[in-house]
């Protein structure tokens, strides 16, 4: 019995791509595109559009990586034009990945996305994605983002909004294990 937990022990230390725990960091800068949907519903009334939403986003993850597993939060500010108009947006995300010899499967969970200088309460939403490792510090990252915001009910009227957004990044990021 104890030779059998001893090999499973040795298999699981030998096939394993890290054998202990690191602090990893991962700048990451990229270009997002996708829709914004907005709709405003005043007296029953329902007016919806779509927009074309693209721009820079940067910023960075910190967390734990364990035998290929990666834990950790992400910020990211996305610089979009949207309709002509320039709109921040700051996205903090609860991360959990795998990452395998040259590339990483990983998702997320969006709990804050913020509009800046808005009257929305922050939105929440999901991502998910695969990196690709082309060098030992430089990964390319493909990942979706949805995110929806909570419903705006404007205060003495019959008139709500809804705004939710969706797309697709491409990603550069800096990988540094510590």
């Amino acid at each position: 019995m104890k030779s059998v937990l001893f090999l499973m022990s040795l298999f699981v230390v030998l096939t394993s791509p890290r054998a202990n725990a690191l602090v990893y960091v991962e700048p990451s800068l990229g270009y997002f595109n996708g829709t914004y949907k907005f709709e405003q519903n005043f007296q029953g009334d329902i007016d919806r559009d779509a927009f074309t939403s693209s721009g820079l986003s940067y910023g960075g993850r910190l967390g734990l990586s364990w035998f290929g597993w990666q834990l950790g939060p992400e910020y990211l500010r996305n610089n979009l034009i949207l309709d002509g108009d320039s709109v921040n947006i700051n996205e903090w995300t609860a991360m959990l990945g795998y990452r395998l010899v040259f590339f990483r499967l990983y998702g997320g969970y969006i709990y804050k996305a913020e509009i800046q200088n808005s009257k929305y309460d922050p939105g929440t939403g999901y991502k998910f994605g695969l990196t690709f490792y082309m060098y030992r510090h430089m990964a390319l990252n493909l990942e979706y983002r949805y995110v929806k915001y909570k419903t705006y009910d404007v205060p003495g009227f019959d008139l709500t909004y809804k705004n939710e957004y969706a797309g697709y990044a491409l990603m550069l990021s800096f990988p540094f294990e510590m």
